[in-house]
């Protein structure tokens, strides 16, 4: 399972969800997305703060320039499974969102 990251409260709440889905290995996977290699400290920095007092096996992977191919080749690279998204991001706009569910043939579940 893999959980697409950027800081905002919808994304916390994708981890919310994805923890409530996880398997009995409690792997999860954060795809960090930030505008800027500055921004990845602070996120990661909130995820672990999240996941404290949560028994997860979480592994990071950072991405600073989010365009529809790098994320795809990111998602792919990871073997994720299920990818969950929040659904309004400020750095997934719209026609980004709708590139990426056109171009994954992987379940995708999009959280509110």
């Amino acid at each position: 399972m893999t959980v697409v990251f950027d800081g905002s409260a919808r994304a916390e709440r994708a981890l919310e969800v994805a923890e409530s889905l996880l398997d009995d290995d409690r792997r999860l996977r954060v795809l960090l997305l930030a505008n800027g290699h500055e921004r990845l400290a602070p996120l990661r920095e909130q995820v672990d703060a999240w996941q404290q007092g949560r028994e997860l096996d979480v592994r990071y992977r950072a991405l600073t320039e989010s365009n529809v191919t790098r994320l795809v080749a990111a998602i792919e690279s990871e073997e994720c499974g299920t990818l969950i998204l929040p659904v309004k991001s400020a750095i997934l706009e719209d026609t980004a969102l709708q590139g990426l569910l056109e171009e994954l043939e992987i379940p995708i579940l999009l959280v509110r």
